[in-house]
């Protein structure tokens, strides 16, 4: 079971939530429909929340989490399965090569002492901040490279 605070899920799940459906929409090509993106994004929270209170090994909640959010792109986005899988699978293949690369940087390049980090939750909001960012301008230039085909 991975301790989660009230604050982390505020300030990290919620825009977490809200980037990773946004990346399934843009990378399944779908317009955006404000009210299935948001219903989308607050049951990825909710399962990922709940999610972290199972007592499984790490990494078991992230192929859980794979496939809530595969569920949630076939029932509330609308997407085929054929399309809902690769779109999830990319967004999260994603989103690990972003926090591998916030984690290589804040570790080796800049010396941060990251255990310090995960023990005070306003640290782990702000140093997480890059991750969050990187993911949402990748996705984002995606979207505009999609936009002009």
């Amino acid at each position: 079971m991975l301790k989660l605070t009230l604050g982390e899920v505020i300030a990290i799940g919620i825009l977490e939530s809200l980037e990773i459906v946004w990346a399934v929409y843009v990378f399944s090509g779908k317009q955006i429909n404000k009210r299935d993106y948001f219903l989308a994004a607050l049951f990825s929270l909710i399962a990922a929340v709940m999610v972290r209170f199972m007592p499984v090994l790490l990494g078991i909640n992230v192929i859980i989490n794979i496939f809530i959010l595969i569920l949630v792109s076939v029932k509330l986005i609308k997407l085929p399965v054929s399309k809902a899988v690769p779109c999830v699978l990319i967004t999260f293949v994603l989103k690990v090569v972003c926090e591998t690369i916030t984690f290589f940087t804040l570790s080796k390049l800049l010396k941060v002492d990251l255990s310090a980090i995960f023990r005070n939750e306003g640290m782990i909001f702000i140093y997480g901040l890059p991750s969050i960012i990187l993911f949402a301008s990748i996705v984002w230039v995606v979207s505009i490279g999609m936009r002009r085909r």
